[in-house]
C-alpha cells in the first residue's frame, strides 16, 4: 500500500510538462532543460549553448555571456536565461521568416533601455532588415522604451508592426504570442497578416499588401547585425517556441494555457487540462491498484 501511495504522489504531485501541440514545431528552447538531457548548468554560470528540444537540431550558441538562473522572481521557481543588455545573445541556425509563423516567448523585461535611442532591443530576432520577423522592445525608433513590438515583414522601408506598452521592472514573466501568415506571391507582392497577444490578450492585428518578408537566422536576446551591438535585450527569457504555421485558436489556447500553468502566469487563456498526462496517470494508477489487489490475495 505504501508503494501505491508513493506512485499516486509521484503521478499527481509532480507536474509533467509536455508541449500539447507539436505539428509544425521548428524550434523549442526551454531553460528548464537547457542541455536537452535534464542536466542543468550551475546557478549563475555562463550558458554556452541552448539545446533545441523540437528534434530539429536548431541549437543556439552563445555570444558573450548570457547567465543561467535556476529560478527567479515571477518564474514560478523555474529556470531562465538572464541577458544584460550588453552583448549577450544566443544564435541558432534556424531561418525565421521564410514561412508562416507562430512564436511564443516567455520573458521578463528588466531595466529600462539606457541607450541614446538609436536602436531597438531585440528579444527574438530574425535580422536587422526592415522587412524582418522580430519581437523587440524600446529604442528611439518606437519613441518610448516601454513600447513592445511584433514585426512581421514590411512594405518598402516600413515595417509591418503591432505595438503595445509593457512596463519594465514589473517583476513578472509574460507570455508573448506572435502570428504571421503570408501568401505565395513574390517578394514585394505578398499579402501578409499578423497578430500579437500578451498573456492571451489580443494587442492588435495588421494586414498589408505588396509586402516582403526577409528571412534571417534566429537570434535570442539580441541582434548583432546593426548599431554596434546596441540591439541587445535586458531581461530574462525562459522559453521560446516557434512553429512554421499559423496555429488555430484551439491550438493557441492549448499552448498558452500550458505555458501559463507551467510558469504560474495569470492570463486570458482558458485553462486546459493535459489529457495525455492524466490518461497516463490513470492507467498507471489502475495498473498499481490491480497489482496491489492480486498481490494481497
Amino acid at each position: 500500500m505504501m508503494k501505491l501511495l508513493l506512485v499516486v504522489v509521484i503521478l499527481f504531485g509532480i507536474p509533467i510538462y509536455a508541449l500539447p501541440v507539436t505539428s509544425g514545431l521548428q524550434v523549442h528552447f526551454d531553460a528548464s532543460n537547457i542541455n536537452g538531457n535534464s542536466s542543468q548548468p550551475s546557478n549563475g554560470s555562463v550558458v554556452p549553448s541552448w539545446q533545441d528540444l523540437s528534434g530539429n537540431n536548431q541549437n543556439a550558441s552563445a555570444s558573450s555571456d548570457p547567465v543561467f538562473q535556476s529560478s527567479g522572481a515571477g518564474s514560478n521557481n523555474l529556470a531562465f536565461i538572464d541577458f544584460d543588455g550588453g552583448s549577450d545573445r544566443l544564435d541558432s541556425s534556424f531561418s525565421i521568416g521564410e514561412n508562416d509563423i507562430t512564436m511564443f516567448v516567455v520573458f521578463r523585461k528588466d531595466a529600462q533601455d539606457t541607450d541614446a535611442g538609436s536602436a531597438n532591443r531585440q528579444i527574438v530576432s530574425g535580422s536587422a532588415s526592415t522587412q524582418r520577423v522580430s519581437f523587440y522592445t524600446g529604442g528611439g525608433q518606437t519613441g518610448t522604451p516601454d513600447r513592445t513590438v511584433w514585426a512581421y515583414g514590411g512594405v518598402g522601408s516600413s515595417r509591418n508592426e503591432i505595438g503595445f506598452n509593457l512596463s519594465h521592472n514589473d517583476g513578472n514573466f509574460h507570455i508573448f504570442t506572435g502570428i504571421g501568415d503570408q501568401n505565395d506571391a513574390a517578394q514585394g507582392s505578398k499579402t501578409i497578416h499578423s497578430e500579437a497577444f500578451l498573456d492571451g490578450v489580443l494587442q492588435g492585428t495588421s494586414d498589408r499588401t505588396n509586402a516582403s518578408i526577409v528571412g534571417g537566422t534566429l537570434q535570442v536576446g539580441g541582434d548583432n547585425t546593426c548599431c554596434s551591438g546596441a540591439r541587445h535585450f535586458n531581461g530574462g527569457i525562459a522559453e521560446v517556441i516557434v512553429f512554421d504555421r499559423a496555429l488555430v485558436n484551439d491550438e493557441l489556447n492549448n499552448v498558452g494555457s500550458f505555458l501559463a500553468n507551467k510558469y504560474g502566469i495569470n492570463t486570458a487563456f482558458a485553462v486546459v487540462p493535459e489529457p495525455a498526462t492524466y490518461i497516463y496517470a490513470i492507467m498507471m494508477l489502475f495498473f498499481c491498484l490491480r497489482k496491489s489487489l492480486f498481490s494481497s490475495l
